[in-house]
């Protein structure tokens, strides 16, 4: 799934791409896991609340009502993966404040 966010003028300056994957990293819609495959904030707007948004679109969708766990890729330490974090510190970690 794609996720964007716009401004007022309709210009994108935010998207992520996510995937609901099983144990072996594979698409699977009934998996336990979110893999973040890649995310991408304008510089103007790194500070305004986008990661909260997107993490507030990805567990309220349908398929993400079964996830555990979540992880991403590391693009600052050359595509290595992030170690996996249960939901529930992901969400700490991002300050999400919401209910799911």
């Amino acid at each position: 799934m794609i996720f964007n966010l716009k401004n007022e003028d309709g210009y994108v300056y935010a998207y992520i791409e996510w995937q609901v994957v099983n144990e072996k990293g594979l698409v699977d819609d009934v998996g336990k896991y979110v893999h973040i495959v890649n995310m991408w904030v304008h510089p103007d707007h790194r500070n305004n609340g986008c990661i909260t948004n997107f993490t507030e679109l990805i567990f309220q969708h349908n398929l993400t009502r079964q996830c555990e766990f979540v992880y991403y890729n590391r693009s600052k330490y050359n595509g290595r993966k992030s170690p996996v974090f249960p939901i529930y510190k992901f969400l700490k970690k991002t300050r999400y404040r919401g209910v799911l």
